[in-house]
């Protein structure tokens, strides 16, 4: 079995929390071929946290198991944190192999994302703004 566990810093803020595992789920149906499931952990102040996923990865006969960092920039928390948690819980799952995303693999990745949705929000601007009449628009103003 293989496993991806997607990081997040986790929040105070329990609705946060519920998007990344909302996202997990829907990464599965995207990469469903790759990974037998996706799930969630949380850095901190959320459940569960990386040592959990990863004792619940061993507990479900995982294989093999890839840390995804789901951070916007490498920073502290990318760079030195996760990797420090991930060798620490690993050492309890000697068995287990796991991976983690590549950092700066996880930057170029993300550019090229973020390049490819800014392009599709500006096409899908362009074409909205040339089909709608001023009228429209004035309609949906007053009419949310």
């Amino acid at each position: 079995m293989n496993i991806l566990i997607l990081v997040a810093h986790g929040s105070r803020r329990e609705e946060s929390n519920l998007e990344v595992s909302s996202l997990s789920k829907k990464m599965l149906k995207f990469n469903s071929s790759q990974f037998d499931k996706v799930m969630p952990a949380f850095l901190e102040f959320a459940s569960p946290s990386i040592p959990e996923a990863i004792e619940k990865c061993s507990e479900m006969g995982a294989q093999r198991v890839t840390v995804l960092p789901y951070f916007l920039s490498a920073g502290v928390h990318i760079n030195r944190d996760i990797p420090e948690v991930i060798n620490k819980a690993s050492q309890n799952f000697p068995n287990l192999k796991i991976n983690e995303a590549n950092a700066s693999m996880f930057e170029k990745k993300l550019s090229i994302f973020l390049f490819i949705f800014c392009t599709f929000i500006h096409i899908y601007c362009n074409e909205l703004l040339q089909t709608f009449h001023p009228n429209q628009f004035l309609f949906l103003l007053r009419n949310p």
